[in-house]
């Protein structure tokens, strides 16, 4: 079993509302997209680190 936290965020009420309307789960999507912004920037990460090696070699 997948261990969970709980987050509290705001958004603007119109954007929960909608989200509702349409049958968006929220939870989904927010994970889905922070998934995605840890992978980018584990991305420049590994890509700045690889820059300053250069230098050193």
């Amino acid at each position: 079993m997948v261990s969970t936290v709980a987050l509290s965020v705001r958004v603007r009420r119109e954007l929960k509302e909608k989200a509702e309307e349409l049958g968006i789960n929220i939870r989904e999507v927010i994970e889905r997209v922070l998934e995605e912004a840890i992978e980018e920037r584990r991305k420049e990460l590994l890509r700045e680190i690889a820059n300053e090696l250069k230098y050193l070699i």
